[in-house]
């Protein structure tokens, strides 16, 4: 995926199509300036938050890429993102703030559940175990902290589903969206 289509400022609802990651070329990868942590998401629905931009049309694919290599906060947008569409608050408190942190890594690099003593893959993994859950998300364009620049901006909320619905959504996507 090329340069990737970029969400534009929007509330939507968006179904997690693929996670992946561009290493950099003198890591063997093609990414241009860096290693990246990609999200690609299904618009599922989508509304306009203002007269002056048009949202990414249902049936598309955004691309929410995150540079690892030189944005200083992207762990914490790579966080944000991910218990966003697993339901879960980012902690703030310390101790649980620590948690949070290692149990994001633990889906990261995939891990044994200690309870069932099976396998769980990361979420990069080729098995895609986050294709097909649903997250609401609103876009905005904000302003970047150090130089005042355009950003796009990002809230995600978890969407309440069953398995059932997960693996309805994945049947579609595999149709509609092989990877």
């Amino acid at each position: 995926m090329g340069g990737g289509n970029w969400p534009r400022d929007g509330k939507y609802l968006w179904c997690v199509e693929r996670v992946w990651q561009k290493l950099p070329r003198e890591q063997g990868g093609t990414g241009f300036k860096g290693h990246s942590f990609i999200f690609n998401f299904y618009v599922v629905e989508s509304a306009a938050t203002s007269n002056e931009v048009q949202p990414n049309a249902v049936g598309a694919t955004v691309s929410y890429s995150i540079n690892l290599s030189s944005n200083p906060v992207a762990k914490q947008l790579v966080k944000t993102a991910l218990c966003g569409i697993l339901g879960e608050e980012v902690a703030t408190d310390p101790a649980a703030k620590q948690r949070q942190d290692q149990e994001i890594e633990a889906l990261l690099v995939g891990y044994t559940d200690p309870r069932t003593g099976r396998q769980v893959p990361s979420v990069l993994d080729p098995e895609q175990p986050l294709r097909g859950y649903l997250v609401a998300v609103e876009a905005w364009t904000g302003r970047t902290v150090s130089k005042g620049t355009p950003i796009t901006k990002y809230s995600f909320k978890s969407v309440r589903m069953t398995e059932q619905d997960k693996a309805v959504w994945r049947a579609r996507l595999d149709k509609e969206k092989p990877i």
